[in-house]
This record gives structure tokens, C-alpha cells and sequence, in this order.
């Protein structure tokens, strides 16, 4: 019994011996690992979509308005020369009207009065037969077409201011003047082209009523 008890003593310390030193091996001890942090994977990344900004609608050129021509025929053009564009045309026309006078005209100072170069020509007439008393008639022409008449129980003066124009003074008869006796004075009248037709002032008494 004595000559065994070493040997066995050494056998367990050698098992000790190896039971510590699988303790401490490194393959023996479990590893605890974190659980792996997962990564973003490029399919699975949020995907940000930019919002398209408001289309801006550009307002059309704006459209200039229409030009409106005239069509030829609307296009004012020169008046035609009518039938009485010389003194003794007018001279015809004027006694065409001499029956509202009771009788032929003569005529006044034709070579002042229709003035060639003017615009307003104007024949001064008295009824021959009436011996003075017949009054003075004024007729008006303007490119060879007549374009108004006037009368006056007594004219006494007579002007042309300007080419289309043309005055006549005469004497203011008030209700009840005798023919040969108006007591109003006198006035002056202007006729006028106005470029489509012969206006005049206004002509207070110039006849006797």
C-alpha cells in the first residue's frame, strides 16, 4: 500500500493539473458577439422625391388691335366740279331762281365778288325791274356747285376777309320800318365754307317783314 499511494498522488495531480488547463483555454470560453448592426442597403434607402414647382404660365403676346382701312369707295375724296365753275355758268343758274325776285336779275361787281382764286365764289344780283327797291340776293358756289342763297332787303356794303368767306353789311329793319327807312342801324353777316357747307352769323332784321 505504501509503494502505490505516490503514484497515484501524482496521477491526480496530473488530472488536475489538465482539468485547469482546459479551463483556461481560449476555445473553451464562449464568445458573446453583439447582433450585428444592420446596414442600410441601397434598395432599401428612403427615397426623397422633389416636388416639381408650379408650372408658370407665360400670358400670351398681347394682340395689337386690328387696323381698320377704309375700303376705297369710303375714302373722302375732292369734291366733283359741278356745272358753275365760271361766272356766267353761275350767272345761268343764279337766273334760273329769278322768278322768286319777280323778275331778271342784274348783277353787282361779278369780277370782285366771284374771286377765281377763292374757295367761296359769290355772285351779288338785284332784281332788274325793281327799280332798287327789289333788295340784294347773294348766291354762294364752291367748286362749281352752287351751295346756298340769301336775301337781304338792303345791303350796303360788301367784303371778302378771306378764300372762304365772304360779308355783307346791310341796314337792321325793326317791325313797322317804311322799305326805304330802316331804323336798327347796320349789321354785318359772314358766310362761311366750313369744308361741306356754308354757315352764316346770325342776320337780325335783315329783311323787311
Amino acid at each position: 500500500m505504501r509503494t502505490l499511494r505516490p503514484a497515484v498522488l501524482l496521477l491526480a495531480a496530473a488530472l488536475g493539473a489538465g482539468v485547469l488547463a482546459g479551463c483556461s483555454s481560449g476555445s473553451d470560453n464562449p464568445t458573446i458577439q453583439g447582433s450585428p448592426t444592420p446596414t442600410a442597403s441601397a434598395s432599401g434607402a428612403a427615397t426623397v422625391t422633389a416636388t416639381p414647382a408650379p408650372a408658370v404660365t407665360t400670358p400670351p403676346p398681347a394682340t395689337p388691335s386690328p387696323t381698320v382701312s377704309r375700303s376705297p369707295s369710303a375714302i373722302p375724296t375732292k369734291a366733283t366740279v359741278g356745272a358753275y365753275a365760271t361766272i356766267q355758268s353761275a350767272e345761268t343758274y343764279a337766273q334760273s331762281k329769278s322768278d322768286q325776285a319777280g323778275g331778271t336779275f342784274d348783277f353787282i361787281g361779278a369780277d370782285s365778288t366771284w374771286r377765281s382764286s377763292a374757295t367761296l365764289h359769290v355772285l351779288h344780283a338785284m332784281p332788274a325791274a325793281a327799280a332798287g327797291n327789289g333788295g340784294d340776293y347773294f348766291f354762294f358756289f364752291v367748286n362749281g356747285n352752287p351751295v346756298g342763297d340769301f336775301h337781304f332787303t338792303g345791303a350796303v356794303g360788301e367784303r371778302a376777309p378771306d378764300a372762304t368767306s365772304f360779308a355783307v353789311t346791310y341796314g337792321v329793319y325793326k317791325p313797322g320800318d317804311a322799305h326805304c327807312c330802316p331804323s336798327g342801324g347796320n349789321a354785318t353777316v359772314t358766310f362761311r365754307w366750313d369744308g361741306s357747307k356754308l354757315v352764316h352769323d346770325p342776320a337780325p332784321g335783315a329783311t323787311l317783314n
